[in-house]
């Protein structure tokens, strides 16, 4: 079993137009990325993502789509988280 750590308290983006994410956000110092998935209601975080990552899924036109492309099929170690 993993070392437990305290609970990362991460600040939300709320996403309305995406119909995969309802929220995301990023802890620059851990490189923690969380994400609050619609379908689901499950939130996971993904783990030593780099801060590039995480600026571009914001800027993506679609966040459900750049997030299967570039975190989920690359790999990022993840955590469910509730």
């Amino acid at each position: 079993m993993e070392n437990q750590k305290a609970p990362i308290a991460i600040a939300l983006t709320f996403t309305p137009q995406s119909s995969q994410l309802a929220a995301f956000g990023y802890d620059a110092q851990t490189k923690t990325l969380e994400i609050w998935f619609k379908s689901t209601g499950t939130t996971y975080h993904y783990f030593d993502v780099p801060p590039e990552v995480f600026d571009a899924l914001k800027a993506a036109p679609s966040k459900g789509s750049y997030f299967i492309r570039n975190i989920k099929r690359a790999g990022f170690r993840y955590q469910r988280i509730d």
